[in-house]
């Protein structure tokens, strides 16, 4: 099992990476709150202009000039995947629920193949 973490970090982007390249070696992919690119997609490519707009500029007032201070899940308004071959699950939590939940996020992860 492969679990890529974080919409403010890279994490479903370095999933998808390990997967082009070691498919066989893993049971299952999880896209812990994270981006799901398509192939040769880029991180902000997945953003609309305005929130990578906005993102900047959160950087450079609370963020030190190089990090994304951690946001509420609901404020990335997405929504559960349409497509019927993935799992989804949804913790009433923050953006880090490996932080805020850390047993419930264990129970989920060990449901799944590979788990």
């Amino acid at each position: 099992m492969a679990v890529g973490a974080g919409f403010a970090s890279p994490g479903g982007m370095v999933i998808a990476g390990v997967a082009d390249r070691a498919a066989s070696a893993i049971a299952a992919l999880v896209y812990l709150d994270a981006f799901v690119p398509e192939d040769g997609q880029a991180m902000h490519d997945m953003g609309v202009p305005e929130r990578r707009a906005r993102t900047r500029e959160v950087v450079e007032e609370k963020g030190e000039g190089w990090w994304v201070p951690p946001r509420r899940a609901e404020s990335f308004q997405v929504a559960a995947p349409a497509d019927p071959g993935w799992d989804y699950f949804d913790v009433d939590c923050g953006h880090d629920v490996m932080v805020d939940r850390p047993d419930e996020l264990a129970e989920i992860l060990m449901r799944l193949p590979g788990g």
